[in-house]
């Protein structure tokens, strides 16, 4: 009695699930005579089946030159049970791959799928635990001449519907899926919502997963959830309960940056200020000075950046001597020992300098130098003081000498 009831729901289940069709179909027959199933093709035959061991073909896809043929074998032992086969033949009549499914009493391939290029194999166990029947699904999908491992479902499944690149499963002829399979063999369950965790920070956008429909701030989600723009989170799905923050995505300047030159900050999303005033994306910022970018987000959300601007002083290092002319560039509000001065100004007269750079928010750059006479200008200095002295001297010399002779011939002349 088992046996037949097992069949009459295999015949149900087989009736409500999807089939996909293939891109190519091969024209081979399947017969089935007694315990023997004959699979013919163009040239050849391939035959399964023995007193007993009754092989029973569901269905067949061809996929790249391959035929693969599943079902179910009926032992005709004293313990009846089926098992799950899978046949995979090469368009020779080669088998290239044969797989049984005897993990447990009646297995079966009733289907399967083609996600994204990929197949996909639903192999079904039907048994009795304790009195009641329990239906346990196991989904393999066959690449480069192997079976996966399975991703478990549990339950009768009585729909499969492939939407959006991905296989939603359900126990329930109309209604909500109790799981869902994507292209990449990842599987997700109806009561877990995928993408956060509780307690986590994420940055710029995030799409949230679930199954079937979600509610949140009065909108009803199915699906999916995206996420992305600044702001403390909370979301119910079930019986659980996530927390999370998401930050926005800032390209231009770090916290605790400093910087030379002008940036132009590119926030992603939310109400951004600078400085407590309004700032507008693509903005440049170009002065020295101490900047706080602040963005604002949903639930209390209050994110802030502290950053520095320097003058990006050329010219002079602080506390530096200097024997020529310095020309000062700068960025800013610059004065030179308290006097105002502009980018491009020139520094030569000998001295002590201290040089201050105003910016926003309190900014305040200062160095100090000094400006020497130069040894060269010295020691052209001390050689033209050395002519003067020795010209000096010679002419003394030369006027003394005039002097004392100009006295002798005066002497002569009075003596005769």
């Amino acid at each position: 009695m088992k046996i037949i009831a097992f069949l009459l729901c295999f015949i149900g289940l087989v009736a409500g699930l999807q089939e996909v069709q293939t891109e190519s179909e091969s024209v081979i027959d399947i017969r089935h005579h007694g315990h023997i199933m004959t699979i013919i093709g163009e040239g050849f035959e391939v035959v399964r089946g023995d007193e007993h061991h009754q092989y029973r073909a569901n269905d067949y896809v061809v996929v790249e030159e391959e035929i693969f043929v599943y079902g179910f074998i009926l032992h005709q032992d004293e313990v009846r049970q089926y098992q799950g086969f899978l046949l995979v033949i090469s368009s020779t009549g080669q088998v290239i791959y044969e797989e049984v499914f005897n993990e447990g009493e009646h297995m079966d391939v009733p289907s399967h799928y083609m996600l994204d290029g990929q197949l996909i194999f639903h192999v079904s166990h039907h048994h009795d635990d304790y009195d009641k029947t329990v239906d346990t699904n196991y989904f393999y999908r066959y690449e480069q001449g192997l079976l996966s491992d399975p991703i478990k479902v549990e339950g009768r499944i009585y729909r499969v519907d492939l939407v959006d690149g991905m296989l939603f499963i359900s126990n329930h002829y109309h209604g909500d899926y109790q799981a869902a399979i994507d292209c990449d063999f990842n599987v997700y369950y109806d009561d877990i919502v995928y993408g956060i965790v509780n307690f986590g920070v994420y940055e710029d956008a995030i799409e949230v997963f679930f199954l079937n429909t979600l509610m949140h701030n009065g909108i009803t989600y199915e699906n999916q959830i995206l996420f992305d723009y600044p702001g403390h989170y909370y979301l119910r799905f079930k019986e659980h309960t996530y927390q999370f923050s998401l930050y926005p995505s800032i390209i231009g300047v770090k916290d605790g940056g400093v910087y030379n030159d002008e940036v132009i900050i590119d926030v992603s999303s939310g109400h951004v200020f600078l400085n407590d005033d309004l700032y507008a994306e693509g903005e440049v910022i170009q002065g020295p000075g101490y900047y706080t970018l602040r963005i604002e987000g949903v639930n209390g959300f209050d994110h802030r950046l502290e950053f520095t601007i320097t003058s990006n002083l050329e010219g002079v290092f602080d506390r530096q001597i200097y024997t020529s002319s310095r020309t000062l560039t700068f960025n800013g509000h610059g004065y030179l020992n308290g006097r105002y001065i502009e980018s491009g100004y020139t520094v030569s007269e000998v001295g002590n300098y201290t040089l201050e750079i105003h910016g926003d928010n309190d900014y305040l750059e200062t160095v100090y130098f000094e400006i020497h006479e130069s040894d060269l200008t010295a020691n052209q200095g001390q050689q033209l003081l050395r002519h003067i002295e020795v010209g000096f001297l010679a002419t003394a010399t030369l006027l003394g000498g005039g002097y004392f002779i100009h006295k002798k011939i005066k002497k002569d002349k009075h003596s005769r």
